[in-house]
């Protein structure tokens, strides 16, 4: 029997890509639910990060699935106020996710503020003159 792979999955988020199909519809499920809650707040290393994240897990933890990782990671989203308290956990553990959430606690992910509420502003037409 001949087997042959033609192509390995290559995929891309935001500049950032993924050779992984697995690791690239959970972090893009992820990503949709931060944005459908806070907008587009994070920047690429975020990206980056959540990749990383997701296939160390995956790889460490001998019962790894990406249905538990994606409805956890969700429930963090959906309890958070703001995109900085997020503090995402897999079956209740953040073991291996802790640098991740230590970075979106300290602010290392998000858009500059300055930029985010300049664009409220617009948005509002707050400081805007004809």
């Amino acid at each position: 029997m001949e087997c042959n792979i033609i192509q390995e999955f290559k995929g891309e988020i935001g500049g950032v890509e993924f050779d992984d199909k697995n690791i690239y519809y959970a972090s893009q499920f992820i990503l949709e639910k931060i944005e459908d809650k806070f907008g587009e707040v994070y920047n690429r290393e975020f990206i980056k990060d959540l990749r990383d994240t997701i296939e160390t897990m995956e790889y460490k933890y001998d019962e790894f699935s990406f249905a538990i990782l994606e409805d956890d990671f969700y429930k963090a989203v959906k309890e958070a106020k703001s995109f900085n308290e997020i503090e995402f956990s897999y079956y209740g553990s953040d073991w291996k996710i802790d640098s991740l959430n230590e970075n979106i606690k300290n602010n290392k992910y998000e858009i500059s503020n300055e930029k985010v509420n300049s664009w409220d502003k617009r948005s509002q037409g707050i400081g805007i003159t004809d």
